[in-house]
């Protein structure tokens, strides 16, 4: 299991707008702020504990890797029309 790499007051900001949510999802009940606290603390927990055991973005999916291979074939095969202005080391700029 990796740690979730997030800073406590990151962490402390996290459960506390989950735990106003929770609030105001309950008709906003005073007297139930420990318990919406709680309830936040866990599932934020939970969801950093989960991202932090995800495989890194890309790897989870084969067919990214093929994609991302055929994205930088198409752009490194990639020719100008003619026509079209071409950096080079002088002269108009443009290919003929």
């Amino acid at each position: 299991m990796g740690k979730p790499n997030i800073s406590p007051e990151t962490r402390r900001e996290l459960i506390s707008k989950r735990a106003y949510e929770l609030y105001i999802q309950s008709g906003s009940q005073a007297g139930r702020d420990v318990e919406n606290w709680l309830t936040a603390e866990l599932s934020v927990d939970r969801e950093l504990q989960q991202a932090a055991d995800a495989p890194p973005r890309g790897e989870s999916d084969p067919s990214a890797a093929s994609r991302a291979e055929r994205e930088r074939t198409r752009t490194s095969n990639a020719q100008p029309r003619p026509g079209t202005p071409v950096k080079t080391g002088g002269g108009s700029g443009y290919r003929r």
